[in-house]
Parts: structure tokens; C-alpha cells; sequence
């Protein structure tokens, strides 16, 4: 798992930049998807730390209540 979170997570963190909201939107639901999928939390621990604040940023910029949803899912995690 750790090889295909160093191929996505820049990928997702290029998504991040992007200026279409449909494209933010999608970066938020491939990371939430992502973190369903990780069956051991150390496999994440290199990766998450820097798409984190950028997923949260997102979701106070954006107003797609999908958003905001995965954003409360992400702060009550660890």
C-alpha cells in the first residue's frame, strides 16, 4: 500500500492547486476512499501529515457540503 500512496498522494496534492471546484471536490473523496482502504495506520503516517491541511483547507474554501462531511470525518480520526 505505502508505493501506491507515494504515486497518489502528489498526485492528489497537484488536485489540491487545482481551480475547479470539481476537481477539489474529487481530490476529497479519492483521500477519504484512501483512508477507508489503509488496513495499518503506520502505512499512512508518511503520506498524511502533508495532504492533511491541505484537505482541510479545501473544505473551508469550498462550499459542497460532501466536503464538509469528510472534513468532520477527518478530525474526528485520529
Amino acid at each position: 500500500m505505502r508505493q501506491a500512496l507515494s504515486i497518489t498522494v502528489p498526485i492528489l496534492l497537484r488536485g489540491c492547486q487545482e481551480k475547479k471546484t470539481e476537481s477539489k471536490r474529487r481530490v476529497c473523496v479519492i483521500a477519504d476512499n484512501m483512508c477507508k482502504l489503509i488496513d495499518h495506520a503506520h502505512e499512512a503516517t508518511t503520506y498524511l501529515p502533508e495532504l492533511k491541511p491541505e484537505i482541510q483547507r479545501l473544505a473551508d474554501e469550498m462550499s459542497d457540503p460532501e466536503v464538509h462531511i469528510l472534513k468532520n470525518k477527518q478530525k474526528s480520526a485520529p
